[in-house]
């Protein structure tokens, strides 16, 4: 995810018309994602703090759902695509003698 956000954000500054302007781009652009990989973190701390009788169902469901569940649940997270960063800018050089 930070690879991500700093893919975004150096997108987002390149195509601003000020510091500010690409900060709030970056925000809008990152928020919806930001908040679905926060909601899948939470979801899965709380299968992890669950009572001994769901620990215990979980271990039995697990190893037969994760083979049928995993990729398509978590494809979102790894099939991401970014696009390309913007070009760097042309660095003016000093004349050589």
């Amino acid at each position: 995810m930070a690879i991500e956000d700093a893919v975004v954000l150096a997108r987002a500054l390149a195509e601003a018309g000020s510091t500010g302007e690409g900060l709030a781009e970056y925000d809008r652009l990152r928020r919806a994602r930001i908040g679905k990989m926060a909601k899948a973190a939470r979801t899965n701390r709380d299968a992890k703090t669950s009572g001994p009788l769901a620990r215990r169902l979980r271990d039995l469901v697990m190893p037969i759902a994760f083979g049928h569940y995993y990729e398509r649940a978590t494809t979102w997270l790894y099939a991401h695509d970014l696009g390309t960063l913007p070009a760097p800018a042309e660095e003016s050089r000093p004349a050589e003698h």
